[in-house]
């Protein structure tokens, strides 16, 4: 799968597209896809087994890439440790991106993940904090770092700088890159109430190395969100050409997040994209002179003039650590506060609802059955109580295992609580890295087994694998079972259940300091059973049964 990087080498050029599961499979089967290369999300894939990675190495056999961060905004105060560097840094050497780049914006405070693109103040400090983080991705990355211009919704125009100027300091600061996102530009010059075109003449183009675009929405109110859930619309289209006339031949990317529509769709606006880069490549045009741009005020704070309200980000801190601190606060707190003031505190609102809503939305899907059982209110009060109380996880798919574990810790009915760790388990092994293959599949007695690493095992009053798998009510088991959850070769989860003899005899092979026959042999000891016939023939069939479903990957030879 891995494709060696090489520090300087050219990235991709033409129209490209994010990778993502709903759609990979046409992808990958449509032979003259009109896509020059695939972005991921590196947090998608760190840490990470199943479905995903499979997708990913088959899109490695023919894509090239290139790579763009949610989590590790520049203006973040707090730094991301080296740990989750060099495991960015393995996964980029592992697909081969040249290219990688996140936002300027934050994420978290103290270990607290939004999971949200937040925006700062535009200011010397978020400046300095940008150049000081790009600096440190670029050494840390061994590769050329690029910073995204945001769509952000609280009004920032009473900042000491404005965002193109702050942006255009830090690239030249960092020596860095720019990802020039056209669709942000029009979200903000509609939502702030500025000329898009003005802000793009003051671009230092010669920094640009990539280009986003995608459709948003636009509420009844006029608010503009940017979703990537609609079509590029005809404004962005049209800035795109003349970007591009300016750029050169620098990667564009169609951002798809939501309300994904059928891949023949999809495709249709790659070739309309792949339309407007060839014919600006065909006319290019030299840079247009840089004009005076002076920022307005727009009078739109809740019809309270600024005359009245001195400045509208009342209660906004004015250092930027306590910022943030403060912006992350609102979101997550049970109960919202005070930030700033008209307009402004409206908006810290919006990004409350969106925070919140798209975490609820991942953790009502998570575990539908736990949910059902528990009901709507009392799961919901779950999610809630562990966004107030404890760091999310940057890993989105993580942080619904924390849920997971945070509501089994606390509910009281057993049947809720074995679906809980039913469903848990299940949620883990579909993301558990998959084994390398071992030397011999072959049942060889004297062999060391090597067991399936992406499995969970539990405990459980009730037989909610057999019901689950079966559709069938859930009635209570014959005293407490040992359930054994694990990932299949094709990345589906399967379940067993195991008598307290395959479990010893299982516990001894999870080990992986002894032979199959040591193994079986301890585990009949312990539990004091006689080695005869009858025995050989039921642990025939058992091993044969792990090694066929998969919980036995194989048998390896001894050292």
């Amino acid at each position: 799968m891995a494709r060696p990087h090489s520090r300087g080498a050219a990235t991709p050029s033409g129209v490209g597209l994010g990778l993502r599961i709903e759609f990979a499979g046409e992808l990958f089967a449509d032979e003259t896809a009109p896509v020059d290369f695939l972005e991921i999300h590196p947090e998608n894939y760190v840490d990470r087994g199943g479905a995903h990675i499979t997708m990913l190495e088959r899109a490695c056999e023919r894509f090239s890439f290139v790579t763009h961060g949610l989590t590790m905004g520049f203006a973040n105060v707090e730094a991301p440790s080296g740990e989750r560097l060099a495991k960015v840094r393995s996964l980029l050497d592992r697909v081969g991106s040249n290219l990688h780049s996140d936002h300027f914006c934050f994420a978290s405070s103290h270990g607290r993940f939004a999971h949200e693109l937040l925006p700062v103040p535009f200011d010397a400090k978020s400046r300095d904090v940008a150049v000081e983080r790009l600096q440190r991705m670029r050494d840390a990355l061994d590769r050329p770092i690029a910073i995204e211009n945001l769509s952000y919704y609280v009004p920032r125009s009473h900042d000491p700088l404005d965002e193109i100027e702050i942006l255009a300091e830090i690239v030249e600061r960092a020596d860095a890159k720019l990802l020039l996102d056209v669709n942000n530009v029009v979200v903000n010059a509609h939502n702030h109430h500025f000329d898009p075109r003005a802000w793009l003449d003051r671009v230092p183009y010669d920094r640009v190395a990539q280009l986003h675009v995608a459709g948003h929405l636009i509420r009844p109110d006029g608010l503009r969100i940017d979703t990537h859930g609609a079509r590029v619309d005809d404004e962005v289209s049209t800035l795109l050409g003349e970007v591009l006339r300016r750029t050169g031949p620098v990667p564009v990317l169609l951002e798809r997040d939501s309300e994904m529509p059928a891949y023949a769709e999809l495709r249709a606006e790659l070739v309309a994209l792949r339309a407007i880069y060839d014919q600006a490549m065909e006319t290019p045009e030299d840079r247009m002179s840089t004009v005076v741009f002076s920022r307005r005020v727009p009078e739109v704070f809740s019809g309270v003039t600024t005359a009245r309200v001195v400045d509208p980000r009342f209660d906004e801190p004015s250092e930027l650590e306590a910022f943030e601190t403060a912006v992350v606060d609102h979101l997550v707190a049970p109960t919202k506060g005070t930030l700033g003031a008209g307009l402004v505190a409206e908006r810290w609102d919006l990004y409350r609802r969106m925070t919140r809503g798209r975490l609820d939305d991942m953790f009502r899907a998570a575990f539908p059955r736990t949910r059902a059982r528990i009901g709507n209110d009392a799961y919901d009060a779950y999610s809630a109580e562990l966004l107030a109380s404890e760091p999310l996880s940057p890993i989105f798919w993580r942080a619904g295992a924390q849920l997971a574990s945070f509501i089994e810790a606390r509910v009281a009915d057993d049947l809720a609580r074995d679906l809980c760790r039913f469903e848990l388990a299940e949620w883990r092994v579909r993301h558990a890295p998959f084994p390398a293959a071992v030397e011999s599949n072959e049942l060889d007695f004297e062999g060391v087994p090597v067991v399936n690493p992406a499995r969970v095992s539990f405990e459980a009053r009730y037989a909610v694998h057999v019901a689950v798998e079966a559709g069938s009510d859930i009635t209570p088991a014959e005293g407490a079972s040992w359930i054994v959850v694990f990932r299949k070769r094709d990345d589906k989860a399967t379940s067993v259940s195991l008598n307290p003899l395959a479990r010893a005899i299982l516990e001894r092979f999870e080990a992986g300091d002894r032979s199959v026959r040591e193994a079986v042999v301890s585990a009949a000891e312990s539990r004091g059973v006689a080695i005869d016939q009858a025995f050989l023939d039921a642990l025939a069939e058992t091993l044969a049964q792990w090694i066929e479903l998969g919980l036995l990957v194989g048998v390896a030879a001894r050292r």
